[in-house]
Formats: C-alpha cells, sequence, structure tokens
C-alpha cells in the first residue's frame, strides 16, 4: 500500500481534497486542451447541448436523493460513462442548476464558497484513477470537515477506496432517454420535437453525439435524427463487449467468473481483504473453445482492464536473447499491477513448459519460469491482479505453477452440447435467420467449437452472398456438413465404420462415458467421438491399455469389417497413432509402466518430443511397439466379439451422420456380444 506522500496525485484534473484552492481547479479544468476551433461564432447558439444535458442529468439525480444535510460530508456520485464525468463535475459547481434543488442549496455552490467543498472527477484516463491513490487526503478532508465529490463512471474501480466505502451519499447519475434529449434541442432550438427515439436507444447517446449533431438553423426534429443516427453510426462502429452471458457452454468457467466478480467489487469497496480473493485460475480446452474469449469477457463483466500476454510476447522482445524476454516478462507484471485491479491473461502458458519434463535448453526454461514464479508471488506482490492463464495441455505446466497461492484451480472447458452450440449461432448469426430453428444445425455441428461456428457462418453468408440472396438455414448447414469439399460414399463408409469401433470399444471399456459419434469432418479430423471422462481412474497398467485399445479401435474396425484398415489412423499430430504412441513412449518414460519394467524417468514428452525419443532409443521403441501391438489385438478381439453391434452403429453413422451416446447404447444392447471369436 503506498503511503500519503507517494498518494498524492500530481495532475490538475486530480487535485486532493486538501488543496487551498479547489474552485480555481474546477473553472479552469480542460482549458489546456482548448483549441481555436472551439469559437462560439462558429456555432448557430450559444449553447452546449452537452453541458445542458449534464446539467438536466445532475439535476434528476440531485432531485432523487433530496437534500443534503451539513453532516453529508464525502459524496460518491456514478455518471453513465467516462464522457459524461467532466460535463457532471462542471455542472455540479458551474451553477446551472440553480436553486431547484437540495432544498434551494446548490450542493456545490453553497459548499464552495466558504472553501469547504472540491470534487475528484477520475474516469480512468490516468495512472492515478486507482483505488489505491488519494485515501490519506479523504481521511483528512473528513477530519477538516471538508465536502468532497467523487465523479467517477466507476466508482469502485476509479475514485479513492476510503472515499467509496465511507461515502455518506451516493448518487447515480441516469443515462439520457428520449424525453431528456427532448427537453436538450427546446433548449437548443427553441422547439418542441414531434418524434422521439426509443428510452434505449436515447441511452447509448454520448456527450459528443450532441455537439456533432448541430449545424446552424436547424430545427429540433432535424437535431434530434441526426443525434440518433450519429449514435446509431457510432455504437455500429465500436464492437460490443460481451460478457459471460454471452459466451454460453463456459459450464464452472463461467461459475466462477459470476464469483470472482462479487469478490472483486467487494475487495474495492473494501469490505472484503486482497488475501480472501482467488489469486487466478488455469483454463485448459481444446483449441476453439474460447479460452482467449472468456478472459476478455470476464474482465469486461468484473469492470476492470484486461493485459494479454504471452511467452511468445516475451520471445520477441528485441534480440529473444534471455535477458530479453525476462525484461518483457517483468514489463507486462509490472502493466498489470499499475493497472490493478485487473486481469492478466497469459496466454498458451504451455509454451513455457516444465522443469520436470524439459530435457532440451534446460537452463534456459528453468530461468523463465524462476521469474515467472517471481512475478507471481515475489517481493513485490500483485495485489489486485488476477492471472488467468490459458493451456491445451496442463500436464506441460510446472508444477510450481499450479502450486496454492498461484495458478491453483484447474477448470476444463468442454466441448458445447447441443443446446450451448445453439446459443453460439444465436450469437454470431446476430439478425441473420431471425425466428429459424436452429436446432437441427446444432446437431449437426455437435463436436465443433465456437471458432468451427464462426467459420460456419462466415461460410454460409459468403454461400448467400455468391447466390444473390439472404441467408438460408440450408446454407449453414451445408457449411457444417463440409459440403464445399464433398466425400465419396467410400470415404463415408470408411469413416462411419472407424468412429463405430471407437465409439463401440469406448462403451464396452467405460460404460455410459460415451456423449456422441459423428462423421462430421472437423478440422483436419474426417470423424470424432465426444466423451465425458466424469471422475478420473487411476493411470496404471491397466488404464494404459485399455486407452490405446480404444485409441486403435477404430482401425481394428476397418480391419475386421472392410478386410484392411485405411491410413485414416495416422498423418499429423493429434491422430490415433500419434496419441497412442505418445501415450505408450509415456508409460514407458515417466510412469513406470514399460512392458519390460522399465523404471528409469526419462521424462513425460510430448507428441513431437516421444516421435524424437524414439528416433534414437531403440530399445524404448521396442517397448512402445510391444504395448501397441498388444492392444491392437485386444482392440480386434472386441470388436470381432460386437461385430454385430459394430456394423449396425457403422450403418446408422453412414446414413445420419451423428449419433448420441444413448442412440449408440441402444444399439448395442439390440445386438449382443458373440462368443468364442477370435480376430
Amino acid at each position: 500500500m503506498p503511503t500519503c506522500d507517494e498518494e498524492r496525485p500530481q495532475n490538475s484534473a486530480d487535485r486532493s481534497p486538501a488543496d487551498p484552492d479547489p474552485a480555481r481547479d474546477d473553472e479552469h479544468a480542460g482549458a489546456a486542451n482548448a483549441s481555436d476551433i472551439t469559437d462560439r461564432e462558429a456555432t448557430p447558439s450559444h449553447m452546449d447541448p452537452a453541458e445542458t444535458a449534464a446539467g438536466l442529468l445532475l439535476e434528476r439525480a440531485l432531485a432523487s436523493v433530496g437534500a443534503t444535510s451539513g453532516a453529508d460530508i464525502l459524496i460518491v456520485v456514478e455518471v453513465p460513462g467516462a464522457e459524461w464525468v467532466d460535463l457532471i463535475a462542471d455542472a455540479w459547481h458551474g451553477g446551472i442548476l440553480g436553486d431547484a434543488v437540495s432544498g434551494g442549496q446548490p450542493l456545490g455552490r453553497s459548499a464552495a464558497a466558504d472553501g469547504r467543498f472540491s470534487k475528484l472527477r477520475r474516469n480512468g484516463s490516468e495512472r492515478t484513477h486507482k483505488p489505491d491513490n488519494g485515501n490519506c487526503e479523504i481521511a483528512a478532508a473528513a477530519v477538516r470537515g471538508r465536502r468532497v465529490v467523487g465523479i467517477s463512471q466507476s466508482p469502485s474501480l476509479y475514485l479513492p477506496r476510503d472515499l467509496v466505502r465511507a461515502a455518506d451519499m451516493r448518487i447515480v447519475v441516469p443515462p439520457p432517454d428520449a424525453a431528456l434529449l427532448a427537453e436538450v434541442a427546446e433548449h437548443l432550438t427553441g422547439g418542441r420535437p414531434t418524434r422521439l427515439p426509443p428510452d434505449a436507444a436515447a441511452a447509448k447517446v454520448r456527450p459528443s453525439m450532441l455537439r456533432l449533431a448541430v449545424r446552424r438553423g436547424q430545427g429540433p426534429d432535424q437535431w434530434l435524427d441526426r443525434v440518433v443516427a450519429l449514435t446509431a453510426a457510432d455504437t455500429l462502429s465500436r464492437p460490443r463487449e460481451r460478457k459471460l452471458a454471452d459466451l454460453p457452454g463456459l459450464g464452472e468457467a463461467a461459475d466462477w467468473g459470476y464469483s470472482l466478480k462479487r469478490d472483486l467489487a467487494d475487495y474495492m469497496a473494501g469490505k472484503l481483504p486482497w488475501s480472501a480473493v482467488d489469486k487466478g485460475v488455469l483454463l485448459a480446452s481444446r483449441p476453439g473453445l474460447g479460452k482467449t474469449s472468456f478472459a476478455k469477457a470476464l474482465a469486461s463483466e468484473c469492470g476492470v482492464p484486461i493485459i494479454v500476454t504471452s511467452y511468445a510476447q516475451w520471445q520477441a522482445r528485441k534480440e529473444g536473447y534471455l535477458g530479453d524476454v525476462v525484461r518483457a516478462l517483468h514489463e507486462a507484471f509490472e502493466d498489470a499491477r499499475r493497472s490493478a485491479p485487473c486481469i492478466l491473461f497469459i496466454d498458451e502458458l504451455d509454451s513455457v513448459g516444465s522443469r520436470n519434463l524439459s530435457a532440451r535448453h534446460d537452463d534456459w526454461w528453468r530461468a523463465i519460469i524462476n521469474a515467472l514464479l517471481e512475478q507471481m508471488d515475489g517481493l513485490a506482490g500483485r495485489e489486485g491482479v488476477v492471472i488467468v492463464a490459458a493451456t491445451n495441455d496442463p500436464m506441460h505446466i510446472d508444477p510450481a505453477i499450479r502450486r496454492s497461492g498461484r495458478l491453483d484451480r484447474l477448470i476444463v472447458i468442454p466441448d458445447p452440447d447441443a443446446a450451448a452450440l445453439e446459443q453460439i449461432m444465436r450469437s454470431h448469426l446476430g439478425e441473420d435467420l431471425r425466428g429459424a430453428d436452429l436446432g437441427a444445425a446444432a446437431l449437426a455441428g455437435l463436436g465443433g467449437t465456437g471458432a468451427d461456428v464462426e467459420k460456419w457462418v462466415r461460410g454460409a453468408r459468403r454461400r448467400a452472398r455468391d447466390a444473390g440472396r439472404g441467408l438460408e438455414l440450408a446454407d449453414l448447414l451445408a457449411e457444417i456438413r463440409g459440403a464445399a469439399h464433398p466425400r465419396s460414399d467410400r470415404y463415408m463408409r470408411v469413416t462411419a465404420t472407424h468412429e463405430s469401433g471407437h465409439a463401440v470399444l469406448q462403451e464396452m471399456v467405460w460404460p455410459g462415458t460415451l456423449e456422441r459419434a459423428t462423421t462430421r469432418a472437423f478440422g483436419v479430423s474426417a470423424g470424432s467421438v465426444l466423451i465425458d471422462i466424469g471422475i478420473l481412474d487411476a493411470v496404471d497398467a491397466d488404464w494404459v491399455r485399455l486407452k490405446l485399445t480404444v485409441i486403435l479401435g477404430g482401425r481394428a474396425a476397418e480391419h475386421e469389417l472392410l478386410g484392411a484398415p485405411s491410413g485414416g489412423s495416422g498423418g499429423p499430430a493429434g491422430s490415433d497413432l500419434a496419441v497412442a504412441t505418445a501415450i505408450g513412449t509415456m508409460a514407458t518414460t515417466a510412469l513406470g509402466m514399460s512392458v519390460s519394467g522399465r523404471l528409469l524417468w526419462l521424462g513425460a514428452p510430448t507428441q513431437e518430443e516421444a516421435a524424437a525419443i524414439l528416433r534414437v532409443h531403440p530399445a524404448i521403441a521396442a517397448d512402445v511397439n510391444g504395448q501397441m501391438d498388444a492392444a491392437y489385438g485386444e482392440a480386434r478381439r472386441m470388436v470381432a466379439e460386437r461385430r454385430d453391434a459394430v456394423q449396425a452403429v457403422a450403418d446408422a453413422l453412414f446414413e445420419r451422420e451423428i449419433l448420441s451416446g444413448d442412440e449408440v447404447r441402444d444399439i448395442m444392447r439390440q445386438h449382443p456380444p458373440r462368443g468364442n471369436v477370435t480376430p
């Protein structure tokens, strides 16, 4: 916490309440920014519609709270937006209100006259606009009986914490409405408008729009029409900040976000110590499920800034030497501390790796991880900084980063279900297909991510433009089904058989865990199955064997039902063979579960690292190959045992392209296992 000397603001717009001449600051606020373009002779009227609107809004707000007494020393005024802060502050002091409020005693003027009044205007434009700045001066003003009025669009975020916590009165200035705009128009033009915009549209009006709409000789309707048009264009040009409610399917992540919002608000109001607030969270999911979008929406929901950083940004600093990387890391945290309370989002945290897993360039990674740990809870501290980190692979995060007090909470963002996909589609479609039933599209898209939905909608709109018509549901369905790249019946038959093998073996090994199987193409995958892992089993030799068996079940189904496997199990990282090889290698090099009984620990490799290890260690390669041979033999035996069910599921997938877990289980019940079969 800074000392009182450190808290004293240095700019005139944030003058201390203890300064001897607060009125001088109010009268000349903004004078340094004036220019020749503000000459009054350039306008048809000598009145500023923004100042008039501010005065009327403040008059409404003061009338709603009634008269104040001499005991009301500390007052907080919340205004509709940052542009209104200075205008409301000037209206409070400038006499626009007359004697109509507070029982004939205008709050600003009467108090300022005897030197016992000062204002604190903060809109977040200065680094000193923070809850930790100005608290000693607030206490001094209270002791001396001097009234302090703090004015901000977000008092808990920008005003001194003690002013917000100890305020005798809180006044909320409402946003403009249609009636207020009509009154401003009458002041400006001398006539009343004959038509008014909806209150919802009027509430979005900013002061600059009121000024930009002024034209010489115009009537009230013309001015108001121009205000509405300028506001609409301004709204369209600025993307709306999404909140947590705009991101369906987040599950536990959304629940945590709402809890953090409550706790941060209480912390900023001085009701909750920082020690009681969650310091951060590690988000994990496969790519495209909205980790970055969540962090941005969380900051918007909490009303705090977001600082975005990543190892890639640190590495790009200057020449990318170790000292440059560490300095960039330090600067990211310093920026967050200056912006506190805030969200510090660290993207792709697994890029930093783990000291337990790194084999190459170990000194480099150790230095970076130690620097990160020091910033997370070193002597500098990080009060008010909540870290949200994202990863596709939490196993590659250093354990020290995840210990208690750091990123001790892991939240896995699940794949969106049909209901969540429908909501995501509606969000991306906007006004397109309004009223259309998107249920069929959501079912067709199961297995897709929010990023996939954005791609589908973009492609569907392109189809409609190419056809010279409006968007139709058929355009969206065609994009989801990949009609732009049609697949042959033979290709689809192989894909259906492959996914059937995965689905049936998953249910045989871990009953009730299959959520859906589909032949829809997503990314580089021709089809997929989605499972609910539920409560994690202990990872032992049996788990590794069964996991390899299910992963190789697709290839086994092709072998048994079609006579020979295709190359669909292999290919890039993420393919069945790549995943199975990585698991088998980890079992041998890190889990002590090799076929040969090898206990030597060589690290938990990624898929790419596993391939490199096997190329230079023939003994390990032979061990992993033995595991996979055994698992493949077991997979073929299981497929042969449930051949009828695998065939029936494959036929259904070929016809319908997607099956729920319950539908697969129903088919399996209708086709019981064969006995005494050998592949």
